[in-house]
């Protein structure tokens, strides 16, 4: 079987480590290639990210979609489901996401984002209501997959409540001290955090992104910010990416950012590498569509 990889971007995170390939090989009994480097008529499997709907027609005997991510926003699921077999690596990466989300709660809530700038008292004066113990605070996770479940179980269910996508609404958001966004991103959840729900948050609450940069507006959360409707943000997806140090939005004092690297940590590769073997296993016990 041929084992087509799109892992090949111009970073050490998104690029297939020779050991694991070579790992996969042996293990599955497969020969694993670059896309760009195979002919489109050999390649029975994808493993990678950025697959799109176009390019699944050039693929005329691709039978299993595999994701080293959780993200799908660039296929038509309902209909890949259909026509291939498909799987996802959230089970691996919702711990490392949920883990950000968390860090930057205790960072915003500490005033981290503060104190990186000047760390003498003074910084806080004015500040001190933002002050926030985070096993006391309330908690709102955008969203009801994976990553929001995770968090849930590291907050208690008690003091962390899940919206799912289905029921957003801002009505009732104002009594939290952090709103997560774990929000996948599709028609309908597109910009959907916007001016209405950051007016209707409490003026001393956080935002958090480690969805989808796009389901935020973020010219209104960046006004949020600058008129004080919210008193923080931690961001690691923004609209635009890949993420530029340049951008106004994460030059804010009032925001703390990573690149999009919530999903990863050093135990990745063999992490991915030990579910990629797994759902093949599944899969050849079964050649079917839908879920592997």
């Amino acid at each position: 079987m041929i084992v087509a990889h799109d892992f090949n971007l111009n970073l050490e995170l998104y690029t297939l480590p020779a050991w694991a390939k070579t790992q996969v090989e042996k293990r599955c009994n497969v020969q694993v290639f670059d896309i760009g480097e195979c002919s489109p008529k050999d390649v029975d499997i994808f493993w990678g990210n950025r697959i799109t709907m176009p390019q699944l027609q050039d693929l005329p005997n691709l039978k299993w979609i595999h994701l080293g991510c959780s993200g799908t926003d660039r296929l038509d699921l309902n209909q890949v489901l259909t026509t291939h077999a498909f799987s996802r690596s959230s089970e691996i990466l919702s711990v490392p996401v949920a883990s950000t989300a968390i860090m930057f709660m205790y960072a915003l809530g500490r005033g981290l984002q503060w104190a990186m700038d000047r760390p003498d008292r003074s910084t806080m004066d004015g500040r001190l209501d933002s002050m926030i113990s985070v096993p006391h605070a309330k908690t709102l996770v955008l969203g009801r997959g994976s990553i929001a479940q995770e968090i849930q179980g590291e907050l208690g269910s008690a003091r962390c409540h899940l919206m799912p996508a289905r029921r957003l609404s801002p009505l009732g958001i104002g009594g939290y001290d952090f709103v997560v966004n774990a929000l996948p991103l599709r028609e309908e959840t597109r910009e959907v955090v916007n001016r209405e729900w950051f007016a209707k948050m409490s003026s001393s609450s956080y935002f958090i992104n480690v969805g989808r940069g796009e389901t935020v507006n973020e010219g209104d959360l960046m006004q949020a910010l600058e008129t004080k409707e919210i008193m923080g943000a931690g961001l690691d997806v923004v609209q635009n990416e890949p993420m530029d140090a340049s951008n106004p939005l994460v030059q804010m004092k009032e925001v703390l950012a990573t690149p999009h690297i919530a999903w990863y940590s050093k135990n990745y590769w063999a992490d991915e590498t030990e579910l990629f073997a797994r759902k093949l296993g599944r899969y050849r016990s079964k050649p079917t569509t839908g879920w592997v």
